[in-house]
């Protein structure tokens, strides 16, 4: 019901256009919303004229309020049908107004629909809530149009701009407001503008009685019932169908289709839905019952269990409602199936008796994949929780398999040490022990090894610098890593040689809290009658002190001490950019002065390096010898026929000799953000330093920088890159300066500091470029400088720059491509 003031409003709108031209007007009120505030009369002033506005009914009462009036401007509010013969001289020459739903809604609301006659008996229930009536505003409407508008009003649901037949029936049935019987006409022109299969289930959910959603769920419901072999017996859908004129339980498949791409249109809301529907088993196919997609996962597993499949087929999954939700649940199958398939494979491999160059290319190619799949697992089974037993299951087959494989390797790899490790440039991590420190221990000399864990070649070049000022003398010399450079391979080739067991591990790290048994054994035995301590993470943090003390005493004739600082640190996004400052590793630098103390020989050594994220290239070491080369992925020809290596399509390097390239696909440690990785072949993480420590003089220090270098340079355009060495008064004989730019050869000079001239400058021209990628973007690029003495490094820089595109080059090359 209108209130009075907007009765008010709405008769000046209609009576405003006829004030000057009529005195009597005769408002025809087809909604019949306008009589009540006028039944007694009404004084009204339009355009500063005064109108009296009557409403139609007895005709005396009519007649006596106008004689009382005596208004010059008259006004008759009546019902559309109604006879006004018996007032013929108020109405013979009055203009009659038709007064609608549209002009009510037009006035009251400012929504311009088109004058209708199926508007008027819905004006008075749009106009109860205006807010369904905002999302017509500023909009124009033909006669065509007018259902979907109005449904829309209704349902508080704008079905005016849906993408799609079935994003306007997922709004529909997420619509809780009720549909008046006097809308049923309009909700059934409204459905016979959508496709053919929506016509009847649209028009039936807007003109039932019982909630939508309650409709929905029975026909899904009676969907899988006629699906599995059970008679539909839901009475509401019964009903649904009879009054929804489609007397045709087959077009219940074309139903629940309809429903399923509702739900899909708008997934968030779709997964509300269907999960207050009640639980039930399915077994049938389905995009949006989570437990059909349960079902379907659950069987590949099992065929996947008893091997009777090797893969997934996800293309069902990947359209489902819930397919986002049950992502752990995909991934641990995809990682479940490729451990299935390599189990078979590595059971043909142990069948066949396959060679040590076939086994090498199953770990490059393949195995080495399953082993992340394998670590993977572990995590996903936390996610995918009812997945627990079935994961732990396959992850224990392969673990079997892959021990039987590792055994297998291990043997063909030890027998053919001799040959794969028959000397080079560069010695090997595991000759440090029986070549290096042996023959000192029987000379009389007591021994300190400070084992590094992650300590690369291009990291050992920040640490010298500070040793040196410290009043160490280092020895420079480098080793090559044990491959693959993980620590389970790794560390214990250091202590204990390329043992079987350990030359590839069982799928498992060593343990880093203390020495093991195995390696104090290996130790006794290699150097045989000296007295051997190990020190490990759980004594250096439970205890420091009480090492530093026995490295100061004369109890132990080597002491190993392996720290895991520096590792950790570099492998942790927390601490990017890592610190490479002695000041910062506490415990290193008491090692040091302890071994200072009882003046023992140091031996500061790694067991493998540590590869940062980026193009951030090194130096090749001073006389290392190593050879930078690609190989093609299967190049067996080109090589020698006795090596069972290098048949990697990552990079790899020639190190001196034949060596055996295992490579990990460096994920064992690469967590987001990604800092870096290793179990690699790099230059970063196979040469690792091997460096005697002495105390005695300092050599002259020098002061090696780059000078003016700006931080942006632009592609293309030439720079000079400016070196100085500075040197104090009667510094060492010859240097030489090694300047390494991207992408290129590094330049050498070479110099011999005199009295009075304390410095040097060298000039060096770099025109800096992009790779061609997309997007173009600026990239950043390190500079380096390495000043050498006999062979040792003495002194190195570098510096970061940025470089910028060039403007307009790429653009240029874009628009040539373009049409």
């Amino acid at each position: 019901m209108l209130k009075c003031e907007e009765a008010e409003r709405a008769l000046q709108e209609l009576i405003a256009p006829h004030a000057v031209a009529a005195r009597t007007l005769v408002i025809q009120d087809r909604t019949g919303l306008l009589r009540p505030p006028v039944a007694e009369g009404l004084p009204l002033t339009v355009a500063g004229q005064a109108w009296f506005v009557i409403a139609a009914g007895p005709l005396l009462q009519v007649r006596r309020q106008l004689w009382e009036r005596q208004s010059q401007c008259v006004a008759l509010v009546a019902p559309q049908g109604v006879p006004l013969a018996g007032l013929r001289d108020l109405t013979a020459a009055a203009v009659h107004l038709p007064a609608g739903g549209a002009h009510l809604l037009r006035v009251l609301a400012d929504v311009h629909l088109p004058d209708d006659s199926r508007l008027d008996p819905l004006a008075a229930t749009l106009l109860e809530h205006p807010s369904r009536l905002k999302p017509l505003q500023g909009r124009r409407f033909t006669r065509a149009s007018l259902p979907r508008a109005i449904v829309s009003a209704l349902l508080e649901q704008d079905l005016l701009d849906a993408p799609s037949d079935a994003a306007a029936l997922a709004r529909i049935l997420r619509s809780g407001a009720p549909v008046p019987a006097a809308a049923y006409d309009l909700c059934r022109e409204y459905a016979a503008t959508l496709s053919a299969p929506y016509q009847p289930l649209i028009a039936g959910l807007l003109t039932f009685e019982h909630s939508r959603t309650a409709v929905a769920q029975a026909l899904l419901q009676a969907e899988i019932s006629r699906r599995e072999g059970k008679v539909p017996s839901d009475p509401l859908v019964s009903r649904f169908l009879e009054h929804a004129a489609v007397n045709n339980v087959a077009l219940l498949e074309a139903f629940a289709t309809r429903l399923e791409e509702a739900l899909l249109a708008e997934p968030e809301w779709g997964c509300d839905f269907v999960r207050r529907l009640s639980a039930q088993p399915v077994t049938h196919p389905s995009r949006i019952l989570p437990a059909a997609l349960e079902a379907n996962m659950r069987r590949q597993l099992g065929e996947l269990l008893s091997g009777q499949r090797t893969a997934v087929d996800d293309r069902l999954w990947r359209g489902h409602l819930f397919y986002s939700e049950y992502r752990p649940w995909v991934a641990a199958l995809g990682r479940l199936a490729l451990l299935a398939q390599l189990q078979n494979e590595i059971q043909r491999l142990l069948s066949d008796d396959a060679d040590l160059p076939r086994l090498v290319q199953a770990y490059v190619e393949r195995i080495s994949a399953g082993d992340l799949a394998w670590m993977e697992l572990d995590e996903l089974a936390k996610k995918a929780i009812p997945l627990h037993g079935e994961i732990t299951k396959i992850r224990q087959a392969y673990r079997k398999a892959r021990i039987a494989l590792n055994r297998a390797f291990a043997e063909r790899y030890v027998a053919e040490y001799p040959h794969l490790f028959g000397g080079g440039a560069l010695p090997l991590v595991v000759h440090l022990l029986p070549k290096a420190i042996k023959p000192r221990l029987a000379a009389g000399e007591q021994v300190l090894v400070i084992l590094v864990d992650g300590l690369g070649y291009p990291l050992w070049q920040r640490f010298r610098a500070d040793l040196m000022a410290q009043g160490w003398q280092p020895e420079d010399g480098y080793a090559l890593a044990l491959l693959p450079t993980i620590t389970a391979v790794s560390r214990y080739a250091i202590f204990s040689g390329p043992v079987a067991e350990w030359v590839y591990p069982d799928l498992a790290e060593p343990d880093d809290e203390a020495p093991s048994e195995d390696e104090l054994k290996a130790l006794q035995a290699a150097l045989p009658g000296h007295a051997v301590a190990v020190y490990k993470k759980r004594q250096l943090k439970t205890a420091p002190d009480a090492v530093t003390e026995a490295i100061r005493g004369q109890q132990h004739d080597l002491s190993v001490v392996v720290i895991n600082e520096v590792d950790e640190a570099i492998r942790s996004p927390a601490h990017a950019p890592f610190p490479l400052k002695l000041e910062d590793y506490p415990f290193l630098n008491a090692a040091l002065n302890a071994a200072r103390a009882s003046r023992r020989a140091v031996l500061l050594v790694a067991d493998h390096g540590f590869t940062p994220d980026g193009d951030r290239k090194w130096p090749t070491p001073s006389g290392a010898g190593v050879v930078e080369s690609r190989l093609a992925r299967g190049d067996r020809e080109r090589a020698e026929p006795s090596l069972p290596a290098l048949w990697c399509r990552d990079l790899v390097y020639d190190l001196g000799g034949p060596f055996l390239a295992l490579y990990d696909f460096g994920g064992r440690f690469k967590h987001q953000p990604k800092v870096g990785y290793h179990s690699g072949i790099g230059l970063e993480e196979t040469v690792v330093p091997a460096v005697w420590l002495k105390v005695g003089a300092a050599v002259p220090s020098m002061d090696l920088h780059f000078v003016g270098m700006p931080e942006q340079v632009t592609e293309d355009e030439e720079v000079k890159v400016t070196v100085e060495l500075l040197t104090p008064a009667g510094g060492p004989g010859a240097v030489r300066v090694e300047v390494w730019l991207p992408e290129g050869p590094p330049v050498s000079f070479w110099a011999e500091p005199q009295p009075g001239l304390p410095f040097q400058q060298w000039q060096v021209s770099w025109r800096p470029t992009l790779p061609p990628r997309e997007p173009v973007e600026p990239q950043a690029v390190w500079l380096r400088a390495v000043c050498y003495h006999e062979g040792s490094e003495v002194a190195h820089a570098e510096v970061e720059v940025t470089i910028q595109p060039r403007r307009g080059k790429y653009e240029s090359a874009v628009a040539f491509l373009l049409p």
